[in-house]
Order: structure tokens, then C-alpha cells, then sequence
């Protein structure tokens, strides 16, 4: 059976997962940050990261969450197809998994385009669904919503 390894965290309330080959690492954002004043909240800034300058994606302004923990993780990701490296403000990591592809279901027409699928309950996520994304859907939806503030 195939299986897919996962990265489980948190914004806000709710739990998202991204594929763990589209995470290469994962920093703490305290002092690493530096600030920018555009994008209406959604950019929430530029950091070095091995030499390059990468924007970090505010996920709670992005997708309309409430977070009062201000995003104080960074995951760092990046896909082959991708030319650069972008972070990803979040709240929490909660935990790695290994799936099995049957137990994800796929989105549906109504779910937003950066939604790949949905997985039901996992170890730590006490009952809630956890929403599986697609990176680059996502980071397409990100920037068109940054070029519209």
C-alpha cells in the first residue's frame, strides 16, 4: 500500500498537514524575522535562510484564522518545481505521521483550490479533521491574495 509521510500543525484552532518532502526545516521565528510593511498582514516578513532571503507567509491572514499565538513556528518548504524557498508562519508543529494514501480523502468542488484532501482523526489531534495542502495551490493562492492588498 502507498503510504505518505506528513507534517501535522496547527493555526489557530485548526490543523493542517503538508507533505514532509515539501518541509526542509522548521525554525523558531523569534529574532529570525524581519518585518515588512506591505502585503496587508499576509507577508508578515523576510528572513535569511542559508544565504537567501525568503518570505514568510502569514497562514492565519491568509486563510482568514484567528491566532493569538502570532506564528511563532517557520516551516521552511520548498518543492522540486519550485525556484525558491518560501516560510510559512504557524502556530504549532503537532507530529509527523505516515499514512496510508487510501485514508486521505480527496477534496471536493467545493473545498478551497489549496486543499488536496481531508484526514480524519490522527494521534494528537484529538478528533479534528485535518486539512492536507497543496503547496503550490496554496502559495498561488497566498500571492494573489498579497498582490490584492
Amino acid at each position: 500500500m502507498e503510504r505518505l509521510k506528513i507534517l501535522i500543525f496547527r493555526i489557530g484552532d485548526r490543523h493542517f498537514a503538508l507533505p514532509s518532502k515539501s518541509v526542509k526545516e522548521i525554525l523558531d521565528s523569534s529574532g529570525s524575522l524581519k518585518p515588512v510593511f506591505y502585503g496587508g498582514g499576509a507577508l508578515k516578513g523576510m528572513m535569511n535562510f542559508g544565504g537567501e532571503v525568503v518570505s514568510v507567509l502569514n497562514a492565519s491572514v491568509i486563510l482568514d484564522i484567528t491566532d493569538n499565538a502570532g506564528g511563532p513556528m517557520i516551516l521552511v518548504c520548498k518543492e522540486r518545481e519550485m525556484e525558491k524557498v518560501v516560510g510559512i508562519a504557524i502556530s504549532e508543529v503537532r507530529e509527523m505521521q505516515l499514512l496510508q494514501i487510501s485514508g486521505i480523502n480527496q477534496s471536493v468542488e467545493t473545498d478551497p483550490p489549496y486543499v488536496s484532501g481531508l484526514i480524519g482523526e490522527t494521534d494528537e489531534n484529538s478528533g479534528k479533521v485535518v486539512t492536507l495542502l497543496d503547496l503550490n495551490r496554496f502559495l498561488d493562492f497566498a500571492f494573489t491574495k498579497i498582490d490584492r492588498l
